[in-house]
C-alpha cells in the first residue's frame, strides 16, 4: 500500500498538467465562438493561462479573476469573468501603472456607474462618470479636465445622446465605449 501511494505521489508531482488542468500561454490557445480551445483540438480547454494574459479557463471559457500585462510587466488590465462573460469591476491601468478606467459588469455588460479616471488617450488629464443599464448610456454623463472643470455633458436615454448640455458633439469622452479594448 505504501509503494502504491509513493507511486501516485510520484506520478502527481512529475505530471502538474494532469493533476491540475494544463498551464499554456494565450498564444497556445484559439477562439472559437466565444470558447476556447488548445490549438489543433476540438475539446475546450480547461486549465490556466500564463504569461502575459493569465487567469483560469473552464470547459472552454474564461473564468475567476484574470490579468493582462503590458510588455513592460505592468498590469494593462484585470477583470473577474463568469462563464466567459466579464462580472465585477474592471480596472484599466497605464503602460506605467497609472490607474484610467474603473468600470462595472454584469453578465457581460456594462452595469452601473462607470468611471474614468484620467484620459489615457489624449494628451490632458481628463476624467469623467456615466451609468450604464444593460451595456446601455442612460443619464448624464461628464467629462471633466485635470481642474474638475466640465468639459462636457450630455443626457443619454435608451443609449441615445438626446441633448449636449456643455460642449460639442456626443462624440466626446468615453460613452460610446460598451467594452474595453483589448
Amino acid at each position: 500500500m505504501k509503494s502504491f501511494l509513493s507511486a501516485v505521489l510520484l506520478f502527481v508531482l512529475a505530471m502538474p498538467s494532469v493533476a491540475f488542468g494544463e498551464r499554456l500561454s494565450m498564444s497556445d490557445l484559439v477562439e472559437r465562438n466565444e470558447t476556447y480551445y488548445k490549438k489543433f483540438s476540438n475539446k475546450p480547454f480547461s486549465g490556466t493561462v500564463s504569461g502575459k494574459w493569465q487567469g483560469e479557463i473552464k470547459n472552454g471559457k474564461r473564468s475567476g479573476k484574470w490579468a493582462v500585462f503590458y510588455d513592460n510587466g505592468q498590469l494593462y488590465y484585470s477583470v473577474g469573468y463568469k462563464d466567459g462573460k466579464m462580472e465585477g469591476k474592471y480596472h484599466h491601468y497605464g503602460m506605467f501603472g497609472d490607474p484610467y478606467v474603473v468600470l462595472n459588469y454584469k453578465n457581460g455588460m456594462l452595469q452601473g456607474k462607470q468611471k474614468l479616471l484620467k484620459n489615457a488617450f489624449d494628451a490632458i488629464t481628463a476624467s469623467g462618470e456615466g451609468f450604464f443599464n444593460n451595456g446601455t448610456p442612460e443619464g448624464i454623463f461628464i467629462e471633466y479636465d485635470a481642474a474638475k472643470t466640465i468639459l462636457w455633458k450630455a443626457l443619454f436615454k435608451n443609449g441615445q445622446c438626446v441633448k449636449v448640455l456643455i460642449g460639442n458633439e456626443c462624440e466626446m469622452g468615453f460613452t460610446y465605449k460598451t467594452t474595453p479594448v483589448y
